[in-house]
């Protein structure tokens, strides 16, 4: 799965071009490509949990949370909320209605 997750977002077109012909660069220029795979990767890192997560906040936004909770499967609003981040703008625009 960490695979796919990396392989998901392809490395820019000169970077591509570099590590497929890796084995022909020089050790120095070799080892800097190679930390810049590494950090692209890690940049852009993500989970398939992230998807849940950003729908479940989608979803809390537009529907609320017991609805949210519905649609996710789960039993208990305080799970619920692990996946939905609350929304701090709605928040404010009560606090500012109701002062």
């Amino acid at each position: 799965m960490q695979r796919a997750a990396e392989n998901a977002v392809p490395l820019p077109l000169d970077l591509a071009v570099k590590h497929a012909g890796i084995q022909a660069l020089p050790n120095a220029e070799r080892s800097a490509v190679n930390a810049a795979v590494k950090e692209r990767r890690e940049s852009c890192r993500w989970s398939p949990n992230q998807l849940r997560h950003t729908r479940a906040t989608q979803l809390r936004a537009k529907y609320g949370i017991e609805l949210t909770r519905t649609v996710l499967g789960q039993s208990d609003i305080a799970t619920g909320e692990i996946y939905a981040e609350r929304d701090l703008a709605a928040a404010e625009r009560v606090m500012r209605e109701v002062g």
